[in-house]
């Protein structure tokens, strides 16, 4: 499993789209994280990896190279509940 796959399975787990990951990301833009999805860019910026694995609340070394364990999927299904209500709470 690729950048790609670790991070559209983390994503998926959260039930949040790309665009509100980008956004619980700190603004980073909606196409950085669909590409990197899609295995378009193959690389990632450090403080672009920095940003989703403080959102995603997984470990760098998971995400760039799958080293260690897997976020648990309950914590990321709690980081999507509470993204989504944090943002409806703002709206």
């Amino acid at each position: 499993m690729g950048i790609a796959e670790r991070l559209k399975w983390a994503r998926d787990a959260t039930g949040l789209s790309q665009r509100d990951l980008a956004e619980l990301a700190g603004n980073m833009s909606e196409g950085v994280i669909r590409h990197l999805e899609a295995g378009i860019t193959k690389t990632i910026e450090v403080p672009n990896a920095v940003k989703l694995c403080m959102a995603l609340g997984c470990a760098m070394g998971w995400l760039l190279a799958g080293e260690g364990e897997a976020p648990d999927s309950d914590a990321l299904k709690a980081i999507g509940a509470a993204a989504r209500e944090a943002k409806g709470a703002a709206e």
